[in-house]
């Protein structure tokens, strides 16, 4: 296998492992027509929908496309590194739909941060990626 082709498949699995991370979130509806991927994610906030190519796009490109991503989720309210603050306790004490609903909740914003991990190893690798054929083409 070739450098370049070991390169691809690197970005391919990163690139796949953040559309299968954000395609789990409940309001978020992928759709692909062969070249590129719409991705809307509707949420208390509004709705926004982002169009992203291959990991077969070029390096700027997909750096752009992730940088989009990054903004719509900040805009939607999903915030990078934010701890989670369960509401106050009832004073009547928790019962068990309370309870498996804030539970829910603290699964939905652990996943969503989990999608930032994701994207930001995806920028992380393509950097990485970027920075090693270029070097490769000086020397």
């Amino acid at each position: 296998m070739t450098e370049e082709t070991s390169n691809a498949n690197s970005q391919k699995l990163h690139f796949e492992r953040v559309i299968s991370a954000i395609s789990t979130r409940k309001g978020v509806t992928i759709s692909s027509n062969g070249e590129t991927i719409s991705i809307l994610i509707d949420s208390d906030r509004g709705s926004s929908e982002i169009f992203m190519g291959g990991s077969s796009d070029t390096y700027a490109l997909q750096k752009q496309h992730f940088a989009d991503l990054r903004d719509i989720l900040t805009s939607l309210g999903i915030k990078e590194g934010a701890s989670y603050t369960s509401p106050p306790l009832p004073k009547r004490g928790m019962t068990p739909m309370i309870q498996k609903s804030r539970a829910e909740q603290r699964q939905e914003f652990q996943a969503w941060q989990n999608v930032w991990r994701r994207i930001r190893a995806a920028e992380k690798n393509l950097d990485l990626e970027f920075e090693l054929k270029q070097m490769m083409d000086y020397y």
